[in-house]
């Protein structure tokens, strides 16, 4: 089983659409993290417990304007918003890899 910072690296370089280009070109790319981090887990168990971890980090997940309430655009998928995003998924990576899960 992989452990949580391959599953979040995972979900940041290829699952997380760049652009709304990109979104509608792959169907396994997608605009929000947590549906990165959904595709890139094995089962339910483990997304639930990253989400928790996620929340825990100060990432509202299952929040469409989490990202918004940054400053960030929200009305497409945009470069800005999806860097942000991956740069989030890319630190609770390390965070994980630093904590040895």
């Amino acid at each position: 089983m992989p452990t949580i910072a391959e599953i979040l690296h995972e979900a940041a370089d290829k699952h997380l659409a760049v652009d709304i280009y990109e979104r509608y070109q792959d169907t396994t790319k997608f605009r929000f993290s947590c549906d990165a981090v959904f595709w890139a887990c094995e089962d339910m168990k483990q997304f639930k417990r990253i989400q928790e971890g996620l929340e825990n980090l100060g990432c509202p997940v299952k929040s469409s304007d989490a990202f918004k309430n940054l400053g960030y655009s929200d009305n497409t998928v945009d470069s800005e918003t999806q860097g942000a995003r991956y740069i989030w998924l890319k630190f609770a990576a390390l965070m994980a890899e630093e904590q040895g899960v």
